[in-house]
């Protein structure tokens, strides 16, 4: 069952396959996606769902807690080429000017759904694309002084500059999450020479399926890639393509909870 709050100054292994199942039940159409959803919980689900341009979202209620996940983007090679690097002011600080106008395309509609009760525990979620709009809907909130229990992402690009991450992390410490499988490449993008970065508390996945939490040194980060990119030498397609997929992030979370 879904936990709404973090217990201690941990993460939430249980809430980390929760959101890592929505987040790729996120890709669904609509009606199959709240048909999945109603099916992870035993009570009604408040489901909504947001679409407008290339945009989508839903939010559910999962024991207690608002829960708003963004779906990624199903073209991902195409999103990578045509990357535009230009930085746009956002809420604290400089961030990538495609995800603030993607976020901005439905977050006058989702707004008014979160923190109605003025209560209930807010979880934001995502993947890839999807990861880089939840970290704007968590600055937002935070930026109006509105409280985000969890943020966990997977495989998302980096967002804004170091001004907006050090908001991040101030504002949310431990109960920022973002996972990372071994070669994904769209961590690794907009790059920092750019004047992007990533929020802290990353969990990396190694090669082996091994969770590092708070990631690798450099020197290990660069065997685990090495190891692989040799052991996916006669797979088809690259491994930090595959290493993108929702599915292989879903897989090795439910795999940490068994």
């Amino acid at each position: 069952m879904f936990e709404p709050y973090h217990l201690g100054t941990g993460w939430s292994k249980k809430n980390a396959a929760v959101l890592a199942c929505l987040s790729e039940i996120a890709y669904l159409p609509k009606k199959e996606a709240m048909q999945k959803v109603s099916d992870l919980s035993d009570r009604p689900i408040d489901f909504v769902w947001f679409e407008k341009n290339d945009t989508q979202a839903f939010l559910c209620n999962l024991n207690g807690a608002t829960v708003l996940v963004y779906r990624g983007t199903e073209s991902i090679g195409d999103w990578m080429t045509d990357l535009d690097i230009v930085k746009t002011k956002g809420p604290a600080g400089t961030c990538h000017s495609g995800f603030l106008k993607a976020f901005i395309d439905t977050w006058d509609e989702v707004l008014p759904h979160i923190g109605r009760d003025g209560h209930s525990p807010i979880w934001i979620a995502g993947h890839s694309l999807g990861g880089a709009l939840a970290t704007l809907s968590v600055a937002d909130l935070l930026w109006m002084g509105i409280q985000v229990e969890g943020l966990y992402t997977f495989g998302c690009p980096r967002v804004g500059d170091q001004e907006f991450c050090n908001f991040i992390n101030a504002k949310m410490g431990h109960r920022a999450r973002r996972f990372v499988n071994n070669n994904d490449v769209v961590p690794r993008i907009p790059q920092r020479i750019f004047g992007y970065d990533h929020y802290d508390h990353v969990m990396h996945f190694g090669e082996d399926g091994t969770l590092h939490e708070d990631g690798l040194s450099w020197l290990a980060l660069l065997e685990d890639r090495l190891s692989g990119r040799i052991h996916d030498i006669l797979s088809p397609g690259t491994d930090g393509m595959k290493d993108h997929f929702m599915s292989n992030y879903k897989n090795l979370l439910e795999r940490l909870n068994a």
